[in-house]
Parts: C-alpha cells; sequence; structure tokens
C-alpha cells in the first residue's frame, strides 16, 4: 500500500501544518482503517521520518523499516537546511518557478530516468503548491539522532545519489541488524 502524505498527491491538506507525530498518526489512521495491524514501513525522504514516527508511536506492530536517503543531520545542518524550505515558492508571471521546479527535479534523478519518466512525476511535484512545504516544518522539528536510539526494528538503509546521499550513510549506527546499501547510480525516482 502506498499512501499520498496528507496534502501531497491527491490527498486531503491538514488545515495547518502539522507536527510529524500527526503525519505518523494519519498513516496510524490508514494502517487501521486497512485493519492491517502489523506490517512494514518503507519511508523515501519525509517519508522515512514518517516511518520511523510511526514505528515509535506503533512499536509493536511495526517489523521492519527502509529508509530510501536519511537527512542524518546535526541540528545545526537541520536548520541550515530546512531554513530555505519555510514557504513555498512565489508564482512568477513567466513560469520561472516551475523551470526552477524542474531544473532541480532534473538535478537529482538518476541515470536511469529520462525526462519522460521525470515528467510523469513532475505533476505530482507542482501540485498543492502552496502547502507543500509543510512536512519541511515537521522535518526540521524531528531529529533522526534523537528518535532512531529508541527503535527496536531492523532498518534497512537505500542510499541513492540525491541531495541525501552524503547524510544517509551515518544513519549505519542505527541499524539494529539491518543494512545500509549504497546506490551511487540511482537517483530520486529510481522506485518509478
Amino acid at each position: 500500500v502506498a499512501v499520498d502524505t496528507p496534502g501531497y498527491g491527491y490527498s486531503d491538506s491538514p488545515s495547518a501544518p502539522p507536527p510529524m507525530e500527526e503525519y505518523a498518526g494519519a498513516m496510524a489512521d490508514v494502517a487501521d482503517a486497512l485493519d492491517i495491524t502489523d506490517f512494514d514501513l518503507m519511508g523515501f525522504h519525509t517519508g522515512g521520518r514518517i516511518a520511523v514516527q510511526l514505528a515509535l508511536l506503533r512499536p509493536d506492530a511495526i517489523k521492519h523499516i527502509v529508509l530510501v536517503g536519511v537527512g542524518m543531520y546535526s541540528r545545526e545542518e537541520q536548520t541550515k537546511h530546512y531554513a530555505s524550505m519555510d514557504t513555498s515558492e512565489a508564482l512568477q508571471e513567466d513560469g520561472s518557478h516551475l523551470l526552477a521546479t524542474w531544473q532541480n527535479s532534473v538535478r537529482w534523478r538518476g541515470p536511469h530516468r529520462n525526462n519522460d519518466e521525470l515528467m510523469k512525476s513532475f505533476i505530482d511535484i507542482i501540485r498543492n503548491r502552496d502547502k507543500n512545504h509543510w512536512a519541511y516544518k515537521a522535518n526540521k522539528e524531528f531529529s533522526y539522532v534523537e528518535n532512531l536510539p529508541q527503535l527496536t526494528q531492523p532498518i534497512l538503509a537505500l542510499n541513492p545519489r540525491d541531495d541525501l546521499y552524503p547524510y544517509t550513510p551515518r544513519v549505519a549506527p542505527y541499524l539494529n541488524g539491518g543494512q545500509l546499501i549504497d546506490m551511487p547510480d540511482w537517483g530520486l525516482g529510481f522506485l518509478d
């Protein structure tokens, strides 16, 4: 089951920027609605933080965790990284905001992903653009360094070459018998 994060894709938007606990609570609600009592989680970037938070909320239900691109920042790095992401980008008459978003997508895609494939996900990237920065506010407050030591589930960490590539290897001490797989030939969208 692949679930949209609230406010992304075709999901309903929250009325205000939620903390990570609320994002995880929404995923717990999905599990309850589907009557899934024990399961594995996979989270990509922000989804990884949501997965860890959900594992903290339901430690007995979560059996394994897969994290793709792990922002293992120090508090200082985290504050700096998310400082520019607190607001949505202003719409420009000439559409340059779209070009900037497209260029960023091209920059971090893997070598096995062509423009046609990138375009399929680009629509989702720009949808709900007025609120899509809300998860970054939750990310800014959620620390892997503080939360991962509380987990007991084995973690598989995948490290595609994207903006989190240099930070993901820092997760190694927290894998609980899991594994870190470096993926230098892949980038954003490799799951597509």
